[in-house]
């Protein structure tokens, strides 16, 4: 059924600096820094910063922020679209992250961004996959917005859970239906072992022990097994209590 706001669905609108934000969009004039939020979301901006440090190259505090505006517009935990944001650009955070197989392999149009923009989201979104890739993570972040808002995404229904996240980038047909079975071709399955529904693939894309991650605290949420091996015993904020 087509996204609708619920009694538990986060508030989609903030107030910036007196003005209601509603929807995905800023002004330009607003993009690059974001002033502070109210007490909640500015808790959640300052504990993604903490998990995911990488982010300081690419606009710190205010790219953050911006995460959470984008998040909330969407329905979304930020905690959710942080993760989903951190694995598909390698855990850098960096807005130019292209596809590194589809390169290797002489691929023009690769993926690119921070959700991995096809060049056929790129078009449908008015843009290009240059553009993105020459934007701020700030400014791109609109686009992850615009993305998520798009019909084809909404249709299938409210991103509440971590899977349903990840599956609105990867496969949204099996938003809301964690066990939904992906029935892959021999090929696609052989580039995705292991991986035979959105549950598989939210516990192995979270899971520490196949990435090599950056950073020595994680944004989880409950139910992602393989977290405790990661060496360096970080701290997890679950989305579920925060």
């Amino acid at each position: 059924m087509p996204r609708q706001n619920q009694s538990n669905v986060l508030p989609a609108a903030l107030m910036l600096g007196g003005i209601a934000l509603i929807g995905w969009g800023l002004t330009r004039a607003a993009q690059e820094v974001i002033a502070p939020l109210t007490d909640r979301a500015e808790a959640w901006a300052s504990r993604i910063l903490a998990a995911y440090p990488a982010m300081m190259n690419y606009g710190g505090i205010s790219y953050a922020r911006k995460l959470v505006l984008i998040a909330l517009s969407a329905d979304v935990h930020p905690y959710h679209l942080a993760n989903v944001i951190g694995f598909e650009s390698g855990w850098t955070f960096d807005p130019a992250t292209v596809n590194e197989a589809c390169v290797r392999s002489g691929g023009v149009k690769c993926a690119t961004g921070l959700i991995q923009f096809t060049d056929r989201t790129a078009r449908e979104l008015g843009t290009t996959l240059a553009a993105l890739k020459r934007m701020s993570a700030i400014q791109q972040l609109d686009y992850v917005g615009a993305y998520l808002d798009l019909p084809r995404i909404a249709e299938h229904g409210f991103l509440e859970t971590q899977e349903d996240v990840f599956m609105a980038i990867f496969q949204p047909v099996a938003i809301g239906d964690p066990d939904y079975p992906f029935n892959f071709d021999a090929k696609t399955q052989a580039l995705n072992s292991g991986i035979y529904t959105p549950r598989d693939y939210t516990r192995k894309a979270l899971n520490p022990a196949n990435v090599n991650l950056p950073i020595d605290v994680r944004l989880n949420t409950t139910g992602v097994e393989g977290v405790a091996m990661l060496p360096v015993r970080p701290k997890f904020l679950l989305a579920q209590s925060s």
